[in-house]
Order: C-alpha cells, then sequence, then structure tokens
C-alpha cells in the first residue's frame, strides 16, 4: 500500500485484493500517498483473522515535503508529527508475534534532496521492533 512503483516493479508478488497503490511522483501531493495507506494500515493490523503474512505500508509525505519546501520548513515537523501518530497507533496494534521494521530508502541533504553521494543522502534510519521475544 502507499507508493505504486511497487506493483510496476513486482506486479504478481502481491494478493491482488490487498494492494492499494497511489500515484508515487506528483511531490505537490503531500498527503493523499500517506492518507491511503492509513486508510488501509489500520484496519489490517485491527484485524486478526491472520489474512496477512506481511504487510508493506510506503509513505512518501516526508520525501514529499523535503522536495518541495525542505527538511527545516514547519510542514516537515508537521508530517513528522503526523508519522510519529502513525508508528504510535501501529505498536499499540501489534500482537506479541508480529515484528515491525520500519525504515527510509534514502537520506537527504539539507536542500530536501537526494540521489548524490553526500553522506546525508547515502544514510537512512532502520528501526525494528517487536512487543514478544525474538528468537
Amino acid at each position: 500500500m502507499g507508493d505504486d512503483t511497487w506493483m510496476t516493479v513486482f506486479p504478481t508478488l502481491f494478493a491482488p485484493n490487498m494492494t492499494f497503490p497511489y500515484d508515487s511522483f506528483n511531490v505537490e501531493d503531500l498527503h493523499t500517498v500517506d492518507e491511503g495507506v492509513i486508510r488501509h494500515l489500520f484496519p489490517l493490523l485491527r484485524d486478526k483473522s491472520g489474512s496477512w503474512d506481511a504487510i508493506v505500508g510506503h509513505f512518501l509525505g516526508v520525501d514529499h515535503v523535503a522536495h518541495r519546501v525542505g527538511p527545516d520548513h514547519p510542514t516537515m515537523k508537521e508530517k513528522l508529527r503526523q508519522m510519529d501518530g502513525v508508528l504510535r497507533e501501529a505498536v499499540d496494534l501489534l500482537d506479541d508475534d508480529t515484528l515491525l521494521v520500519v525504515l527510509g530508502d534514502h537520506g537527504m541533504d539539507r536542500k530536501g534532496d537526494h540521489g548524490g553521494d553526500d553522506v546525508f543522502e547515502t544514510s537512512a534510519a532502520l528501526w525494528i521492533y517487536s512487543k514478544g521475544v525474538v528468537l
């Protein structure tokens, strides 16, 4: 769910009734992709029927904000606050047997760009969390 690039790169990997792609190249749109992921993510996490083995939720708002207005703009603070809320709610909904992996696909420089060889552009965060014991 989220960035439609997944469907281009892996067209047959995901169950058709479990895919929710959104246009990923409109950097002027800061919210549609993220809101779409949120709309589909939380019902899946609340559903305890076991209808999924893995969920990919690819948010784009932080990237789009950076490209549009830069990482230091107040809009970035708002977007990061939204993502913090998403992570908090996702963690609350996890059961003891679920592993949450949160990662960035790239960093960004002070202007909000990426693709170069600057350490800020080539470094990305990784956070792995579980409520249960991971063996």
